[in-house]
């Protein structure tokens, strides 16, 4: 069964019968040591409450030196989003319009 269309972001879910085991393989998207595998008998209903103990969002920023040590590790998944290096001053540039204000980062 693809309990997908139930699931929704930023709701909370009571889960039972399902599997659990160790979290391995590659290209993990979280880091935990065991994960959960929903089966035919696995039920989902939702909670309908708000419980201030569970982070609406969590994040885990790293430093360049470990993006880069990750280059050729599958073990995880890293997402990139940009790194800035540069911030110049705002410069102010002639178009073919009118005169605009530009900053190179």
């Amino acid at each position: 069964m693809d309990y997908r269309p139930q699931l929704n972001e930023g709701s909370i879910y009571t889960i039972t019968n399902f599997l659990v085991e160790e979290n391995k393989g590659n290209y993990r998207p979280v880091h935990n040591k065991l994960k959960i595998l929903f089966n035919s008998t696995t039920s989902v209903s939702k909670f309908n409450g708000f419980d201030h103990s569970i982070p609406q969002s969590q994040f885990e920023f790293a430093d360049y030196g470990t993006i880069a040590s990750r280059c050729y590790d599958t073990t995880y998944l890293t997402d990139v989003i940009g790194i800035l290096d540069y911030i110049g001053a705002i410069e102010e540039i002639k178009t073919r319009r009118r005169p605009t204000k530009m900053r190179n980062i």
